[in-house]
This record gives C-alpha cells, structure tokens and sequence, in this order.
C-alpha cells in the first residue's frame, strides 16, 4: 500500500490539484519519474507531467527524480 508524502499532503496535491508536484529544472517545468510502473503498460511507468498531471512514459526515456523518502 502507497502512502501520501506529508509534504505533498500539506501542499493540497491530489488527483485533482496537483500544480505544486511540478518540479522546475534551471526555471522551466519539467517531467519527473514517480516509483510505481504502468500496469496496462509492457514498458511504462508513471510520471508527473510538466503541468503537474500524472502521465506515464516508456522505460528507455530519459527524466529526473525527485527523491524523498518516509520514515515510519
């Protein structure tokens, strides 16, 4: 089972209001990788888009991370 992120939870990010999980790279929107693979995908896994919307892309691309982590 996945847990929400407090940090994301405190910023109000869900499956409808999610513009602060955008991330910036040298101040443009950018993709990043999320940790969970597309099920109805042989090579996908999910992603957050430049606009903050959850999307997915094939595995041989190329994108950032944002690390975190929970304790507990």
């Amino acid at each position: 089972q996945s847990r929400q992120l407090d940090y994301y939870l405190g910023k109000g990010v869900n499956n409808t209001s999610y513009t602060d999980a955008i991330k910036q790279n040298n101040g443009t929107n950018t993709w990043w990788w999320l940790r969970a693979a597309a099920s109805d995908r042989a090579n996908g896994f999910y992603d957050v888009y430049r606009d903050g919307r959850i999307t997915y892309n094939n595995a041989s691309t190329t994108g950032g991370v944002a690390p975190a982590f929970r304790i507990g």
